[in-house]
């Protein structure tokens, strides 16, 4: 656990972080319309972490976000560039190695032009094979805006089952991680970069009037109470967008910008900054690693359709062909303020005011 926690850290810190501090080095671009954005930091910190994982457990299958080729080693073109890398120190882009590096993340970028996730995933039957999901920096929309809501993840699927989870936040220096065989924890730094391992455990139920929800995610944090009367949900679980639901509740709707990672909203969650978590129909890099922690931790993870998102033992949803279910919005919570919620209210008015609302957003 401790190995894998090294390494989720070293990326973040020593790779993501400084590619933050430098947007031009950076190089974010736009996946295929309506997808969110990629830069060198994600593709070189998934690089870095496929690596790291393969030399451990070379026979274990390993999926990232972003839909590109896998480099290991020599064997595959521009190995040198990958294994000369030291994620144990940070990006000097004065060092020639690095430098080649962040030129090949950048290479990638342009020759294979990362699509929008989703369908690396497909043919992965959890049951049979055993993996590790990576999103290599969830939260790329915050990162190129310079705002510090952006987070490493990644998690392990063996048998089924999620096993272990591992979320970092680079600006923050926090991991938050869970294995089978460790209870969730905290972990910060001292100065001597030494770990404080803290637990992670579910705080004490609020009055529904006094929580508040990350929506879609986005800041300010609005009531849960106004979030489940207002939430219209699909046949297919999906919410409002975020810009019916800013409209809702944001005097002024420009100011409201949906800049926060899912991840990042689910640590906050976490440290107490904010009670619940909605996010719309996202894939598994988005969910696993903050799932199986907060349900770990104690939490109510659940679809909007009030299916249990994890089964017993932690197993991850599945279609009827054994692949990975990857739709619906999903909803973080106290389990004590779940059946609470309404999520059912009369879809007709609901209907209607969402055809106002978008009238009035042009």
């Amino acid at each position: 656990m401790n190995d894998i926690s090294t390494i989720v850290r070293q990326v973040g810190k020593n790779f993501v972080l400084p590619l933050f501090y430098d947007q031009a080095a950076a190089s974010i671009v736009n996946k295929i319309p309506g997808a969110s954005p990629v830069g060198a930091a994600d593709v070189g910190a998934q690089i870095l972490i496929a690596r790291e994982i393969k030399k451990r457990f070379p026979d274990d299958c390993f999926f990232g976000e972003e839909t590109i080729p896998s480099f290991f080693g020599p064997k595959i073109g521009h190995g040198q560039a990958v294994e000369h890398f030291d994620i144990s120190r940070p990006l000097d882009l004065s060092c020639k190695n690095d430098t080649a590096f962040v030129e090949l993340a950048r290479d990638i970028l342009v020759a294979h032009k990362p699509a929008k996730s989703g369908n690396r995933l497909d043919d992965f039957k959890p049951a049979k094979e055993t993996a590790w999901i990576v999103d290599p920096v969830d939260g790329t929309s915050s990162f190129k805006k310079g705002l510090p809501y952006f987070c490493v993840q990644l998690a392990r699927v063996q048998q089924g089952r999620i096993v272990g989870a591992w979320v970092y936040r680079p600006v923050q220096d926090q991991l938050f991680r869970a294995t089978a065989n460790v209870d969730p924890q905290i972990v910060t730094f001292d100065k001597k970069d030494r770990p404080i391992a803290a637990p992670l455990t579910l705080p004490p139920v609020k009055p529904l009037e006094e929580m508040r929800v990350a929506y879609a995610p986005a800041k300010p944090y609005v009531p849960l109470d106004d979030v489940a009367k207002a939430i219209y949900t699909k046949e297919d679980g999906s919410c409002l967008s975020f810009e019916e639901l800013a409209a809702r509740f944001s005097k002024d709707v420009q100011n409201v910008t949906p800049a926060v990672a899912y991840a990042f909203s689910v640590t906050d969650m976490f440290l107490q900054n904010v009670d619940a978590v909605c996010m719309p129909g996202t894939l598994a890099w988005d969910h696993f690693a903050t799932a199986y922690i907060a349900r770990r931790a104690g939490y109510q993870v659940a679809f909007l359709n009030r299916e249990a998102y994890l089964g017993s033992n932690y197993t991850v949803p599945l279609t009827e062909n054994g692949t990975i279910k990857q739709k619906g919005g999903i909803l973080y919570t106290h389990p004590k303020v779940w059946p609470n919620l309404d999520w059912t209210m009369n879809r007709g008015p609901c209907q209607e005011r969402l055809k106002a609302l978008s009238s009035t957003l042009g």
